[in-house]
């Protein structure tokens, strides 16, 4: 089924018959300082139009997956992005494998919108000159990386809170924390959600180099200590990675160790000790620094979410969170490729020609391997973007 067969009115009110016979009827409107305003944040209809928009408008580097449901039937939208026309075997092997996925909580809008920011500046610059920073950014995404973007795992829980402004509701439709890792029997379960199929089926799929799960109401980014015989271990290119993803943004993130336990049933949890997903981060993006949530029904919109007016702003903020993330991946792979080439060239004996590598290996941080980064955005060279492209380049408002 594609996306342009299942019209956004169908999504809500679908949702909405089934979600009046939910256990959770009589749900009460949260109190909230300010509630958001759909022309800056997306709902559920919104998201389903801009995909339907970047799928059709796109085609050649953007695939929109809707086989994944939730609970009660929604789409799970799934965007896969690559260069497709160069989709050979050797080609994809060199490519970083990245998933990344938002909307666990559904109370948590911003990570929502930050991917769908992310994908503006990525559609933006493939109508540009190579020359502009858009054009290199985009065409340095698409040829070296294969991403998919689970873009709101907890579809249930997002209409939920439109029905019933509930801003406070994290949960699924069952009232569910998708994002528990309480290392306990209740939490194993919670992989066996159907809002996990899609986590669970697509990294049994694919062989990602990278998982990260985004949330907000903290400035925090999570990285696994693996529970191995006994001890907790950590990575030293995993921990280096999240320092240098928490200093790309200011003010920066903290870094902290989570540990990971064989029965945590938690997303992160199961990519980081059962998947063994190489880097994998549990990211929360935005924090409210003048406001504290004092009670668990009141003002938990302006807690896990910036004002609409503000909204820009801050998604240009953490959007180097994305750069930093990609350009580390893609030289992290280099190195893996390098040292295959090396390790089989000790095999069979060395090749004719020039390597096509030139890595910059040092131990003197501690940090593990570092690698020369050529591609770096500069402060000033953020794209700004709002909503989604049109077919002549521009953003809707």
């Amino acid at each position: 089924m594609s996306l342009g067969d299942f019209p956004g009115w169908i999504v809500i009110s679908t949702c909405f018959n089934i979600a009046s016979v939910s256990t959770r009827t009589f749900l009460k409107p949260s109190r909230e300082t300010y509630l958001p305003k759909y022309d800056f944040y997306h709902n559920i209809s919104k998201m389903n139009e801009c995909l339907r928009h970047i799928s059709t408008q796109y085609s050649g580097f953007v695939d929109v997956e809707m086989q994944y449901r939730s609970r009660l039937g929604l789409p799970q939208y799934v965007v896969h992005l690559t260069n497709f026309s160069r989709d050979n075997g050797k080609s994809m092997d060199a490519k970083s494998r990245i998933l990344l996925s938002y909307g666990e909580h559904a109370a948590e809008f911003f990570p929502v919108q930050s991917v769908f920011y992310l994908l503006d500046n990525i559609t933006r610059g493939f109508d540009l000159s190579p020359r502009t920073y858009e054009g290199r950014f985009t065409r340095f995404v698409l040829n070296n990386f294969d991403l998919y973007l689970v873009t709101i795992l907890n579809p249930d829980g997002r209409v939920l809170i439109e029905r019933t402004k509930d801003h406070c509701w994290l949960g699924t439709v069952n009232n569910v924390d998708l994002n528990a890792d309480l290392g306990d029997e209740k939490s194993t379960r919670i992989m066996a959600e159907p809002e996990c199929r899609v986590i669970r089926s697509l990294i049994s799929q694919e062989h990602f180099d990278a998982f990260i799960s985004f949330h907000s109401g903290r400035r925090k980014i999570f990285f696994p200590l693996l529970e191995e015989e006994g001890e907790f271990s950590q990575l030293s290119d995993v921990r280096h990675l999240a320092s240098i993803m928490s200093k790309s943004v200011l003010p920066q993130y903290s870094v902290v160790p989570l540990k990971t336990f064989p029965s945590g049933g938690s997303i992160f949890a199961y990519a980081a000790n059962e998947r063994k997903v190489s880097f994998t981060y549990k990211i929360s993006m935005w924090k409210n620094k003048e406001k504290r949530q004092t009670n668990s029904n009141e003002d938990c919109f302006s807690s896990l979410n910036p004002q609409s007016e503000n909204l820009q702003a801050e998604l240009e903020t953490v959007h180097t969170l994305y750069s930093t993330l990609f350009n580390y991946m893609h030289y992290w792979k280099q190195v893996q490729l390098y040292e295959e080439a090396r390790q089989l060239e000790d095999l069979t004996g060395p090749k004719m020609g020039p390597t096509l590598l030139e890595v910059q290996k040092s131990d003197q941080t501690g940090n593990g391997l570092i690698v020369r980064l050529e591609y770096v955005p500069s402060e000033h060279q953020k794209v700004r973007t709002t909503g989604c492209q049109t077919a002549t380049g521009r953003s809707t408002k």
